[in-house]
């Protein structure tokens, strides 16, 4: 049984349909009370400003990702608050978008004799693909007539595996 201190409480559920490229941006009360309670004419975020620099974010770049978008309501609402969150600043967004489809192959068939179905799914995968290991780039460069591009720049996964000392 909830304690009584509990039974006025109501949970609201909604429905609505949503449409590619829309979003949910959800926060708590840190973001909309943002500058309560500093000098008397100090910028406050509310409801309606919180509104109109989202709405102002896709704007000016309506393919803003989830992560990016929510990052800049934090922000904004900490710079309100001079800097000093007066109350937890949480935020949180979903964004409705065409999935990005990435096949990661990450090394050679067991048996040369499927070495031709790795370079049939690399052909026939949408997106983009990501090879990893040079026999299983060499077998997709030779059977679909392909030159190879090696990323040598990138050291994080060696640091990540093998940390420095």
């Amino acid at each position: 049984m909830h304690p009584k201190r509990w039974q006025d409480r109501v949970i609201s559920a909604s429905t609505f349909d949503v449409q590619r490229e829309d979003r949910i941006v959800f926060f708590s009360d840190g973001i909309t009370q943002a500058g309560y309670g500093r000098v008397p004419h100090a910028v406050r975020m509310g409801l309606e400003n919180t509104d109109n620099f989202v709405r102002e974010q896709i704007r000016w770049n309506p393919f803003i990702s989830a992560r990016e978008l929510s990052r800049l309501l934090v922000a904004k609402a900490e710079e309100i608050d001079g800097c000093s969150a007066k109350d937890d600043i949480t935020c949180g967004v979903v964004y409705f978008r065409s999935p990005r489809q990435l096949l990661v192959l990450t090394g050679p068939p067991f048996s040369f004799a499927h070495d031709r179905d790795l370079a049939k799914m690399a052909e026939q995968t949408h997106g983009r693909k990501v090879i990893c290991g040079g026999t299983t780039a060499n077998i997709i460069s030779r059977l679909l007539d392909r030159e190879i591009k090696i990323d040598t720049d990138n050291r994080s996964i060696q640091r990540f595996l093998h940390p420095p000392k």
